[in-house]
């Protein structure tokens, strides 16, 4: 039987009850319009699986909430480590990760025989979880739970409140750190809150990383305590009152300090002689975990980058991980023989030639890190922060002074008003050394105040990008993609947009696109439309990508070529894009 078999619904007859003159009444009509329908020609749609994390090395049953008109499904994911088993009822499914695997996300994609879904991510942990269980709103009905431990929970309707209680001795630290909108796409905005055996609230966290809070807690008296989770929507509205609603997903760590890493430095980029799986004791590039315990930390797990994720940094044995974004190929060799992370602990740095990428930390109050750099006289350059966008509360100050500080060159704050990471650009006027300074425009410092500027001359270059991450048509007929293209620093040539690669080329045989030229004047400058076509009997469900190339340009020549991309998270651009071409049943 094929693997995507299913029960039709049996034709209805009428009732013997009827004559072939009577009325049918309105339900009826209804009812019967519904058994009538081909469930083939339905969409499938996951919406998110709950729990929506798992522990690396325990199998874990895993429900997949949405619509699926047909059962069983087909599970595409990034991962290798990542095993399934499809249940026989729908929705049933079960997740097991290697044991060894690094922490991170899993991207699955699931499909039948005539279309697919969306990416849904799904957490992997090396910490136990545990779901939440209801209820557990008032403080005496709070889940009882064992540090460390990671939490899987819904707040599941409006106004509820999730409450968990945990022991711990005086001087004892930890941190408990909630994940909702930034990776999970929750629409809420979330609070975390602790309070004392007594009831005295001690803390409470709303904003940290993005809109999910992140709270250091050191214990002051031996007891039993209880962390509180509540929100409200991620855009206000007149909604009185907490929030909830079946997306509202959540993860809650609570984990002693020595068992986190909060982030590492730098916050991107990979140098070009690491290779994959090696530690970072084997490299002569260090990456810098950071976080109330900075000793006893072991090297960081590279987990490769996939059709989705970039590279992923985390320690065994610690919780905790991290995106690691690489700059552009142009930068890439030079920036990590440049690169310097630093701390108000280290303040003197040898100068630097661009282009560079500096790193650090502002852990004390009115912290200033600075770095000096050779500029050419006429040459026009960018320094631009990368912090905000990642998540991190931050809001940087850029300065580039004469090396005596007693010239400004140039100072920005917020790059526009929904920007908040910061970006100067200026020409030198004369051959020298400048100094760049990054502080925090209101005074704040801490562990999460972490930042990376890309300090790099200015070349004009373009940026496709697409309103979805998935495109359907039938066989036999046309889709047409709009792609954006955003000109930056005066780009002026020419742009040539086209169908890139295919993960199944032969499958793909029927599929064709002809070019389209983006002018730098007139409407075909800000987009294109790339009509996609297919032949009656194309069959095809997998990635594609979708090219920009100037006149004579090398492939995947920095600066002269793009992938369109799809913002699938404000830090994550998806470069491989989903085409299902499947006619219906």
């Amino acid at each position: 039987m094929s693997p995507f078999a299913t029960k039709r619904c049996p034709l209805v007859h009428p009732t013997p009850y009827l004559s072939d003159t009577a009325l049918l009444r309105p339900a009826s009509i209804l009812i019967l319009s519904l058994l009538l329908i081909d469930t083939s020609e339905a969409q499938i749609q996951l919406d998110r699986f709950f729990p929506c994390a798992v522990t690396a090395g325990t199998p874990t049953k895993v429900k997949a909430e949405g619509k699926f008109p047909l059962w069983p499904i087909e599970i595409i994911c990034d991962r290798e480590d990542v095993q399934w088993q499809v249940g026989e009822e729908s929705g049933q499914l079960e997740f097991t990760v290697d044991e060894n695997a690094a922490q991170g996300v899993a991207w699955v994609r699931v499909m039948d025989k005539t279309s697919s879904s969306d990416l849904i991510p799904l957490l992997i942990t090396n910490t136990q979880t545990l779901s939440e269980t209801e209820p557990n709103q008032n403080p005496k009905d709070a889940n009882l739970v064992t540090t460390p431990i990671c939490i899987v929970g819904r707040l599941e309707k409006r106004g509820d409140l999730d409450g968990f209680r945990f022991q711990a001795k005086r001087g004892e630290r930890f941190n408990i750190s909630l994940t909702a909108n930034r990776i999970l796409a929750s629409p809420m905005d979330a609070v975390l809150q602790i309070s004392d055996p007594k009831g005295n609230v001690l803390f409470q966290e709303d904003d940290t990383l993005g809109l999910d809070p992140h709270i250091r807690f050191l214990c002051p008296e031996d007891g039993e305590y209880l962390v509180r989770v509540f929100a409200f929507p991620e855009t206000p509205n007149s909604t009185s009152g907490y929030a909830g609603a079946a997306d509202y997903l959540y993860v809650l760590d609570i984990v002693p300090a020595e068992r986190f890493v909060e982030n590492f430095l730098p916050l991107h980029g990979v140098p070009p002689h690491l290779e994959l799986g090696q530690t970072n004791e084997s490299s002569p590039f260090k990456f810098q975990p950071s976080g109330w315990v900075t000793s006893s930390i072991p090297p960081p797990q590279f987990s490769p980058p996939s059709k989705v994720s970039p590279l992923t940094l985390s320690v065994p044995g610690k919780v905790g991980w991290q995106w690691h974004e690489s700059p552009r190929v142009e930068i890439q060799n030079v920036i990590f023989e440049a690169m310097a992370s630093v701390s108000s602990e280290s303040t003197s740095l040898p100068i630097q030639t661009v282009p560079f990428s500096f790193s650090g930390h502002l852990l004390s109050p009115k912290e200033i890190d600075s770095v000096s750099f050779d500029v050419l006289a006429g040459k026009r350059y960018r320094a631009a922060v990368q912090s905000k966008r990642l998540g991190f509360p931050i809001d940087t100050v850029l300065r580039v002074v004469s090396t005596d500080a007693e010239e400004e060159i140039a100072k920005n704050d917020d790059q526009s008003r929904n920007q908040f990471d910061s970006v100067v650009t200026f020409t030198a006027k004369e051959e020298g050394t400048l100094t760049l300074q990054v502080t925090d425009a209101v005074d704040g410092y801490g562990p999460h105040h972490v930042y990376s500027v890309i300090v790099e001359e200015v070349v004009p270059t373009f940026e496709l990008s697409v309103s979805g991450q998935r495109f359907s048509v039938e066989p036999g007929k046309d889709v047409d993609i709009t792609v954006t293209v955003t000109r930056k620093d005066g780009f002026d040539e020419p742009i040539n947009v086209a169908l890139g690669s295919f993960d199944n080329p032969e499958q793909a045989a029927g599929i064709s696109a002809e070019a389209v030229k983006s002018e730098p004047k007139g409407d075909s400058s800000k987009s294109v439309t790339l009509k996609i076509k297919t032949q009656p009997e194309t069959d095809y469900q997998g990635w594609i990508e979708i090219m920009g190339r100037t006149d004579g340009a090398e492939e995947n020549d920095p600066g002269s070529t793009s992938h369109a991309s799809f913002a699938l998270r404000p830090e994550l651009k998806l470069q491989h894009l989903w085409l299902n071409v499947k006619g219906k049943e």
